[in-house]
């Protein structure tokens, strides 16, 4: 069942997060892998990011025809048995059955095999993948692949995996990338078994099934006595999940051709219809018994092979040596990156890096940056391929060619694309010779760049050059001057200003919160958060509201003047108020500016020359109380007025407003700061808080 063919990221969390949270009641769960899920998520929430990202490699992988078959791959496996009763220490038979039972199911060896209904042959799958009992340990010794441990505990929970931990009275994991772990132990309840998906940790990885259900011969329960509860939670280990999705009617599994249900089938209820079709009990991952399971599906065996292509979460089995066979020579230790040479070099604005140090070259949008190219081989195909993503280092999911060199970025990265194809393909063309080109960034972002040099001499058939990141800032702004609107025309008037727009990032960090608007007051202030258009300044007002800026009164540019939003300069905003009046006072016009720069999250107050005295002439309560400075709102605290004087300087913590204060008593005046003839002040962050200068 599968409800779109495009899946964005999102969809992808939201799915894994759906996945854990319904779970059918009918009868006890055979499979307890959700439930696991469930609990290593309430314990690492960062484990649905990393499985959406296997997805999101998934679905490029199969999007890209690179899950399909044509080759077997075989998976390592390593049975470590853990037993309380002498009946749960399984014979090396009854383990050896459970092998062939799983490459009869995964290759569509089964006998049953003939059991699939007519309707769903064109779909069943021989997914080309075996399994093989370890016949090489970790340390490189002769091993038969199982292993025995005596166990005090007689239940295991599925909860807190501990019969994956020596420590806990189970066995450790041998190492992921070289072994499929499965556990066999007694569980409790009815639980016949449990997987961990791709993405957890690597000391869980693996399968657990109950001694009950393991193989096909000895003493088994009924109806899980054909070892396919093993194949069942391999599947998940691959990636599968069940087939109704684990969920009602439009809950997804991620697989085209496998029918919607609603629910799981137990027993084996051939012809059972749900969701408008006739379910797929014969399924490995529904919960039918053992002899009604015969086939996995064609769009199951793309899922699962996914995770063998390239940078794909479970392609370093194929290189392992578990089978008996010999392992590729790993690259030095140190290679983490590849280093430019003779015969393919690229950097930018002439950055090389070394083994263990990446290439990384940083410019602000709208700057510049020069891509440079060189190679020995004169006329030699080539291509530049990019990613808009990170380098990716050996042993963190880069490729390494079977001599060593290493591809820096992610092949599966879904923005991968060929600079001279411009796109998915490549376009090979014959190297002109060592050239520079310029690069003008115009937004924030990063993106990895890596040459590709035939060479027919090389057993790779191509040299790469290193691998080069660039990380473009907001250092200027972005390439665009920002066109801002006009600052507010009525009394006790507000106007918000998108800081972030088409080709420019202005956003700025006030008393440590980013913020991507700002609101404009016609009453002398510069607002974060939300709007605020109160005329009538407190110190109580100030610490409760939300955080601002500036010369806090009751001024009306009704009465004349104009309030200006610009940006002078990459990455600085100004609101500058042009001979606004106090409030009741057409004849005292007040001029000042307010500077916010993004390139260093610094604030200015300049031109607090022209502020004038209230001269409280036509009207009793114009202008009222005066707030110089900055608050960062949110109940702040107040360590009293400051008086800002050109040469003084001090500071304040990041919980406490810092400002002076002139309080209306019914006849006019000035803060005091004012009379300092002080003309500009400058508030830059420091720690968690903000320092002052005036001039």
């Amino acid at each position: 069942m599968y409800r779109s063919k495009h899946l964005s990221l999102v969809y992808v969390l939201l799915a894994v997060v759906s996945l854990v949270t319904f779970l059918p009641a009918q009868q006890p769960d055979r499979c307890g892998t959700m439930p696991s899920l469930s609990a290593l998520m309430a314990g690492n929430p960062a484990i649905a990011s990393r499985m959406a990202a296997i997805e999101s490699h998934t679905q490029t992988a199969i999007a890209g025809g690179r899950s399909g078959g044509g080759n077997c791959i075989t998976i390592p496996v390593v049975v470590h048995i853990v037993w309380n009763t002498p009946a749960q220490n399984l014979s090396a038979a009854q383990i050896q059955s459970q092998i062939d039972v799983l490459n009869e199911d995964f290759r569509r060896l089964n006998v049953d095999a003939a059991n699939t209904p007519a309707s769903f042959l064109p779909v069943a799958a021989d997914s080309e993948i075996e399994f093989c009992l370890a016949s090489v340990d970790p340390q490189g010794g002769a091993t038969i692949g199982i292993t025995r441990t005596q166990s005090s505990v007689t239940v295991f929970s599925s909860q807190t995996n501990n019969v994956k931990f020596t420590n806990q009275g189970g066995k450790d994991a041998w190492p992921r990338d070289q072994y499929l772990n499965i556990w066999v132990a007694p569980l409790g309840q009815s639980l016949l078994g449990y997987a961990q998906f791709p993405g957890g940790a690597a000391a869980t990885d693996g399968i657990v099934c109950t001694s009950f259900a393991f193989g096909r011969t000895g003493t088994l329960q009924p109806g899980s006595d054909r070892g396919r509860t093993t194949t069942h939670e391999i599947g998940h280990w691959l990636n599968l999940r069940h087939i109704w999705g684990d969920g009602p009617c439009g809950q997804d599994d991620f697989v085209t051709d496998t029918p919607e249900s609603d629910a799981p089938n137990y027993g084996c209820q051939t012809g059972s219809v749900s969701c408008g079709s006739v379910d797929m009990v014969q399924n490995y991952m529904d919960y039918s018994n053992d002899s009604c399971m015969n086939l996995f599906t064609q769009g199951q065996k793309a899922r699962m092979r996914a995770l063998f292509a390239p940078g794909g979460f479970r392609e370093p089995l194929l290189s392992s040596p578990g089978c008996g066979g010999t392992a590729p020579p790993p690259p030095p230790p140190a290679a983490s990156y590849q280093v430019n040479q003779a015969r393919s070099g690229l950097n930018l604005d002439g950055v090389n890096g070394t083994t263990t140090t990446p290439a990384v070259t940083t410019v602000p949008a709208g700057g510049q940056t020069t891509l440079q190219l060189s190679s020995a081989l004169f006329g030699a195909p080539f291509e530049v391929f990019i990613t808009l993503s990170p380098l990716v280092a050996r042993g963190q999911g880069a490729y390494v060619t079977p001599t060593g060199q290493i591809v820096n970025m992610s092949l599966a990265d879904p923005t991968f694309f060929w600079i001279n194809g411009g796109g998915a393909n490549p376009a090979f063309i014959g190297f002109p010779g060592n050239f520079t080109a310029p690069i003008f960034p115009t937004s924030q972002g990063t993106a990895a760049l890596q040459q590709i040099v035939g060479d027919p001499t090389n057993p790779d058939g191509y040299v790469l050059s290193q691998g080069c990141q660039l990380d473009v800032t907001a250092g200027q702004g972005g390439g665009v001057t920002p066109t801002f609107p006009q600052g507010p025309t009525g009394d006790d008037d507000n106007v918000t200003v998108d800081l972030v727009g088409q080709g420019y990032d202005y956003s700025i960090r006030f008393y440590g919160t980013v913020y991507t608007q700002l609101h404009v007051s016609s009453n002398g202030r510069v607002v974060f958060g939300s709007p605020d258009t109160a005329y009538l300044a407190t110190p109580s007002g100030a610490a409760t509201g939300n955080p601002f800026v500036g010369f806090w009164t009751d001024l009306d540019p009704t009465l004349g003047g104009n309030i200006t939003i610009t940006s002078p300069a990459p990455g600085k905003v100004r609101i500058d108020w042009n001979g606004v009046p106090y409030w009741g006072e057409p004849f005292a016009p007040v001029t000042f500016g307010i500077e916010l720069d993004s390139n260093n999250d610094s604030v200015r107050l300049e031109n607090l020359l022209s502020v004038p005295a209230n001269p409280q002439v036509f009207n009793f309560y114009s202008g009222q109380n005066q707030f110089l400075g900055m608050s960062p709102g949110g109940n702040a605290a107040s360590f009293g007025t400051t008086m800002f004087g050109p040469g003084g300087s001090g500071s304040m913590p990041g919980n406490a407003m810092l400002y002076d204060f002139f309080s209306w008593t019914g006849f006019g005046g000035l803060a005091t700061s004012f009379y300092t003839n002080v003309d500009a002040v400058q508030f830059t962050p420091a720690g968690s808080g903000y320092s002052w200068a005036g001039s």
